[in-house]
């Protein structure tokens, strides 16, 4: 794989030739193409994370560590979540996530 800085490189010069992503652009902003490859490799990480330390820990927790594993993971999901609606080539994926749609106040 490669190194992160390699891959966010390479994701910028990709996503950096696509009409519509560099149609987001802004001025005095970073280009939709950096920012978007900033989220992806970030929620990378997070996912890497996620899988390879958070969930392995919640499932040999004792009792008393699982809420601490839980909140572990709450803060990774923001971290991840925080990175879904930061470039605007989501906007239209994570609308429910911006206007509180949330499964809880469904119920």
């Amino acid at each position: 794989m490669k190194s992160n800085v390699n891959m966010m490189t390479f994701l910028v010069e990709k996503l950096s030739r696509q009409p519509e992503i560099a149609a987001l652009d802004a001025p005095e902003k970073p280009s939709e193409a950096e920012t978007l490859a900033h989220a992806l490799c970030d929620m990378q990480e997070s996912f890497a994370k996620y899988m390879s330390s958070l969930l392995p820990r919640l499932l040999v927790a004792k009792d008393e560590e699982v809420i601490d594993c839980l909140q572990e993971i709450g803060e990774e999901l923001r971290h991840i979540a925080y990175h879904m609606c930061d470039p605007k080539f989501f906007a239209c994926y994570v609308g429910d996530l911006v206007d509180g749609d949330t499964a809880s106040s469904r119920d």
